[in-house]
């Protein structure tokens, strides 16, 4: 069915490049890609975010508890710097329900790991607003192409200047080329760059900066970002 949605369509937009290379390996379809958008009102854009001094969330998690989204390594990375305070939003996913009682066990036996539970979409800002920086251990599908589009969280992320660390998802090589955060090798040097990003604020002020002002371009109440949507949609 979705090889037949893509031979019968005239116009296909893809979310990311990974993804319009996925099209084309699998489906031997073109694709355009259109950058992905927000509406600050829909998670809370109007909450004022917090300098560095006075977040209280170190570090901030978000997302299902399933196997994909590795919640068990973001755990290890708490695990491995006590010093910091970590937070977590979201629950268990209803298709992985042992996975999440486990997960769920270790966050009540953390020292530094404070729960928020389920958190009502246009709330998300109030949280984003106290915290330093974003994880993001989310690994991409092998079964397709329908998991392999933008994390929006990573536009919400940075709309309250809070940097990315992610250990799997870099949507277009963003990170690295506009440096909102950083696209580590593996869990030692994820511990690492939170520890730098915590410690050097000079560093932090620099993604926070980069992370702003990416965002604003995203942004769907700007006019301008409207105009650029629909020019890239419909050229």
């Amino acid at each position: 069915v979705r090889k037949l949605q893509l031979l019968f369509s005239d116009n296909i937009l893809t979310q990311t490049y990974q993804q319009r290379e996925m099209l084309i390996e699998h489906f031997s379809c073109e694709s355009a890609v259109v950058f992905n958008v927000i509406n600050p009102h829909r998670f809370g854009g109007n909450v004022k975010s917090l300098d560095f001094e006075q977040k209280d969330i170190d570090v901030i998690w978000i997302g299902n508890f399933d196997p994909r989204k590795s919640m068990d390594i973001y755990l290890t990375l708490s695990n491995s710097l006590v010093g910091l305070n970590f937070g977590v939003i979201g629950g268990t996913h209803p298709d992985h329900v042992e996975y999440g009682e486990i997960i769920v066990k270790e966050i009540s036996e953390s020292r530094n790991l404070i729960h928020f539970g389920h958190v009502n979409p246009d709330e998300i800002g109030k949280y984003l607003s106290r915290s330093k920086i974003l994880v993001s251990t989310s690994q991409p599908s092998g079964e397709g192409v329908s998991k392999e589009g933008f994390p929006n969280v990573f536009l919400e992320a940075w709309y309250f200047g809070v940097p990315v660390v992610s250990l799997y998802s870099n949507p277009s090589g963003l990170l690295d080329s506009n440096e909102l955060g950083v696209l580590c090798s593996d869990q030692h040097h994820a511990i690492q760059i939170i520890e730098q990003l915590t410690r050097d604020q000079n560093l932090w002020r620099k993604m926070v900066s980069n992370s702003r002002e990416f965002s604003s371009k995203r942004d769907i109440t700007n006019s301008t970002t409207r105009k650029m949507l629909i020019k890239e949609i419909f050229s």
